[in-house]
């Protein structure tokens, strides 16, 4: 078997996902009521696709050991928690998406894989500031609203490396990629929500 879809269903308990078949390339089990845990670093080799979204997942998740192979991850929706390393990913992945949970600490975009196209991480607690100058040529979405990045005090925008126009280190530059960036953060000053990369900050 090669493929299992069984989303959109009343699915609960927990899952053992290093039970899958060896062959397994998709794998369909979000919009369900599974709990418990997620172990990802036994997984089969030749998974391209796990959808695990809109589930009721907890604790800390670690992106190190994924298949080599994997395409496309989707986490989002859950309660899981805990930092998460994006320097090890996946040298396949495209779409990686785990936006609404309780990840916190800071994110490392330095070095992604070329393949990456779209990361949603909004709706989460990361914190600090981030380095958008190396991003992949294939990147075109980027969001990070509504977490606890690090603002200016004295602009009150967030302190995006390679995209302010008052970068936190390096020269000023302009930052051309991806083609969108959702990087809003709360101003320090008047509590307002600020636009990133704008010559005006309204806002939100």
């Amino acid at each position: 078997m090669k493929s299992l879809q069984m989303w959109n269903n009343a699915l609960s308990g927990t899952i053992q996902l290093t039970d899958l078949p060896g062959k397994m390339e998709v794998v369909y089990l979000f919009d369900n009521q599974i709990k418990g845990s997620l172990d990802l670093d036994r997984l089969p080799g030749t998974v391209l696709t796990l959808f695990l979204h809109l589930n009721e997942f907890t604790g800390k998740v670690s992106l190190e050991n994924l298949p080599k192979c994997l395409e496309h991850l989707d986490l989002s929706k859950n309660q899981l928690s805990g930092t998460i390393c994006l320097i090890s990913l996946p040298p396949a992945l495209k779409d990686l998406v785990l936006d609404n949970n309780n990840s916190q600490g800071s994110l490392d975009f330095t070095r992604l894989p070329k393949s990456m196209r779209y990361i949603y991480l909004s709706e989460n607690r990361f914190s600090g500031t981030i380095d958008l100058r190396n991003l992949p040529e294939s990147m075109t979405f980027l969001n990070v609203r509504s977490n606890a990045l690090s603002a200016n005090p004295t602009k009150g925008h967030l302190s995006v490396v390679g995209w302010t126009s008052t970068p936190v280190w390096g020269k000023p530059r302009t930052f051309l990629n991806p083609s969108s960036c959702f990087c809003h953060g709360a101003d320090p000053i008047d509590g307002h929500r600020k636009v990133v990369g704008q010559d005006q900050y309204p806002a939100l």
